[in-house]
């Protein structure tokens, strides 16, 4: 049985007296328990703790004599909550259990459970809570607060209380405590509150205070930090106080102020990770990429509203919610992946790159749509491709023009000498052979942007209403042409046979896709954006393949059937438009038609006058110098210019030309050279012989165009008919008439 502390209460005062083995009470200063009352004898009565917890009381022969409820007595028993009235004050018996070894073990137990757990608890008020709770487990409190300050304020910034009878107006600490605690930060213990100035506290009257605890919880490290207080307090006639119900809540406080020092730094850190993630949220809100955040179990922390509002791309993003599969892959490839992934879903092409914490907590997935990039580098690489094979091409078509130039002229010069008919035929043939070999020349120089083109300024939309009887025969009867032209359109430089070339390549391509007929639209307009003119030639045919799409403008790239065509249509049309400082594009999908779109560079110049044909006059006796590395176009061009009454003169390089020309004591009227020679260009030439002769002509001869010419020099293309060079000859001397 656990042994009990008996005490004797002054009803009055509330005084607490512990009662010993035998006490006696009085006056006399000899007297254990002191009643300072004139009816009280000096040795008035003696009290005998019995074994069981009861009181024996014995009148010592006072004067006024020992009272046990309302009977005087010279002896009587008195157990817990019985009064005793010595002379004329009134006392109360208390009996409190006195903790026995394993209340004392239950109570070490609370303790140390109570740290275990507040250890690990880094919310403020879920600690203060379990502390609070624990304390009033412990100790005879009937009230209790734990009160954790402001460090820099000093007020109250988290205060957690707790009443044993609901409904008692609330607990408020003492200033005058609060203020002794601040200046010395040692525990604060009154069994009784009225031995001083402090324990007359106004405010612990008005609540009926009578026994106080006030414990500091201070943070022990390099310097003491005060962070708060515990607060205890008994009311009215309950329990006191004991010095070991202190230690215990000096023990839990030392506890207690680790954890909530503990859980304010926790809080400090969330509040600067919070701070931290809040400014990652605002930097990746507005990025034109994907970011998405995933913990180590697949959760997503985090997607800006780029991910989140490409459900059908990336799949269903929801914070908190475990993501089984991005961009339909695994979160476990993602984070297994040690270089940028890249994936194709719905026709969008993503780039997919990811970071992992160093702790491996969170992966971090950036994600970009690089379809439109991808189509630009695919259309550059085009572009560089085409133009690859556009120098190449011109290069076959200079070399290949002046073999046509020798083999033209000289059927021709057949045809007209021959007068068997079967030969004169044969000539024929050589000549239809060689015009067709020279179109092909044509197209591919016109495909490498080096055509020998005329560029004027020309008006679209009349030059298309001009051809469009001959465009609707062209195309045949199964297949109807609609032509759209605004109104107000802005004229563009172009060499107008070539655009009618780029116009009627593009319909009969569109007819050829349409074998059973169809719908064929021609469409110009001005560009809403820039200041481009729109042509747009569209037919709703079966549509071309993207494979097939990315190649159309390959020379001799071709989807028809052997001898249907040269592959060269589409090539040429490029050429044209970019040698033009246009651009050429074309969309299609299988079963929707096909659309070709030109965007041509407006001008505000004023519209060229048409052309008026000239008549060529030779002059006798007008010397020609001709200049070209090849023998067979030299000595073609001698013959004609000879038979035409010219004095021809002939060089093989630049160089031999400008020593002819130093050396030769008569007039040289005109230089006829070609552009391209090794050693020294017909450019080159040109400039060294105007400065030796200043009064000579230029006119060039070329496979191709090389540019725009000096003043006063002029240009023929090869292959060239005989009446076509004495044309250009008669034209660069200004003898036309």
């Amino acid at each position: 049985m656990p042994s009990s502390r008996v005490s004797i209460v002054e009803i009055a005062t509330e005084r607490v007296h512990t009662v010993g083995r035998r006490t006696r009470i009085g006056r006399g200063p000899d007297a254990d328990i002191r009643l300072d009352d004139p009816m009280v004898s000096l040795a008035h009565a003696d009290l005998i703790r019995n074994d069981d917890g009861t009181l024996t009381v014995i009148d010592l022969g006072s004067r006024h004599g020992t009272f046990a409820g309302r009977q005087r007595t010279t002896q009587a028993l008195l157990r817990n909550g019985d009064e005793l009235l010595i002379g004329p004050v009134a006392l109360r018996v208390a009996v409190a259990a006195v903790a026995d070894d394993a209340d004392e073990l239950r109570r070490l137990r609370a303790v140390v459970e109570l740290a275990r757990v507040i250890g690990v608890e880094h919310d403020v008020d879920t600690l203060l809570g379990r502390v609070i709770t624990t304390l009033m487990q412990l100790v005879p409190a009937d009230r209790a607060a734990v009160v954790v300050y402001d460090s820099r304020s000093r007020t109250p910034q988290w205060t957690v209380t707790r009443d044993r009878i609901p409904g008692r107006p609330p607990l408020a600490i003492s200033t005058s405590v609060l203020s002794q605690l601040m200046a010395d930060p040692r525990p604060f213990l009154r069994t009784e509150l009225d031995t001083d100035a402090l324990d007359r506290s106004q405010s612990l009257l008005a609540q009926d205070v009578r026994s106080l605890m006030v414990v500091p919880l201070l943070y022990q490290a390099t310097t003491a930090e005060w962070l708060g207080v515990i607060h205890l307090d008994c009311q009215g006639d309950g329990p006191r106080f004991r010095d070991a119900d202190l230690e215990l809540v000096v023990a839990v406080a030392s506890q207690a102020a680790l954890a909530i020092k503990n859980a304010l730094l926790v809080a400090q850190i969330q509040t600067v990770r919070d701070e931290q993630w809040h400014r990652l949220e605002r930097v990746v809100h507005h990025l034109p990429v994907g970011v998405v955040v995933l913990d180590n179990q697949h959760r997503c922390v985090l997607a800006n509203p780029w991910a989140m509002a490409r459900p059908t791309l990336l799949g269903a993003l929801a914070p908190g919610e475990v993501v089984t599969a991005l961009v339909g892959l695994e979160p476990g490839r993602l984070t297994a992946a040690d270089a940028p992934l890249t994936v194709t879903v719905d026709q969008r092409t993503l780039t997919m790159a990811t970071a992992i914490a160093g702790d491996g907590s969170e992966t971090v997935v950036v994600l970009a749509d690089v379809t439109e990039q991808r189509a630009g580098e695919d259309r550059a690489a085009h572009q560089d491709r085409l133009m690859l094979l556009g120098q190449l091409a011109g290069g076959v078509a200079h070399d290949f023009n002046n073999l046509l130039s020798v083999i033209l002229n000289y059927a021709s010069f057949l045809e007209a000498d021959l007068e068997q008919p079967t030969m004169k035929d044969d000539a024929k043939q050589i000549l239809h052979a060689a015009n067709r070999a020279a179109e092909l020349t044509r197209q591919l120089l016109a495909f490498s942007r080096r055509d020998s083109a005329t560029p004027t300024v020309v008006d679209v939309g009349k030059l298309i209403r001009g051809l469009e009887r001959t465009l609707g025969r062209t195309l045949g009867e199964q297949v109807q042409l609609v032509t759209s032209i605004a109104d107000g359109l802005p004229p563009v430089r172009i060499d107008p046979g070539q655009l009618e070339q780029v116009i009627m390549n593009l319909l009969v391509n569109a007819r050829d896709a349409m074998p059973d007929g169809g719908l064929v639209s021609l469409r110009v307009m001005r560009a809403i954006k820039t200041p481009h003119l729109v042509l747009e030639v569209r037919d709703n045919g079966p549509g071309i393949a993207p494979e097939i799409a990315r190649r159309v403008f390959e020379p001799y790239f071709t989807t028809k059937a052997l001898g249907k065509g040269t592959g060269l249509g589409l090539a040429m049309v490029h050429g044209i438009v970019q040698q033009a400082g246009g651009d050429i594009t074309v969309q299609s999908q299988p079963g929707r038609g096909a659309l070709f779109r030109i965007l041509l560079p407006s001008t505000t110049a004023e519209l060229t006058a048409e052309p008026v044909t000239a008549v060529s006059v030779a002059v006798q006796g007008a010397t020609v110098l001709v200049v070209d590395d090849d023998d067979g176009v030299r000595r073609l061009s001698e013959r004609i210019l000879k038979q035409a009454g010219y004095v021809v003169v002939s060089a093989l390089s630049g160089p031999a030309a400008l020593a002819f020309a130093s050396e030769h004591p008569g007039v040289i009227d005109l230089l006829l050279s070609d552009m391209v020679m090794p050693g020294m260009s017909g450019r080159e030439l040109a400039h060294a012989l105007v400065e030796q002769r200043p009064g000579i002509k230029v006119l060039f001869m070329s496979g191709y165009d090389p540019g725009a010419t000096a003043p006063r020099q002029k240009l023929i293309a090869k292959p060239f008919s005989r009446q076509a060079l004495l044309d250009a000859v008669s034209e660069a001397m200004g003898l036309s008439a």
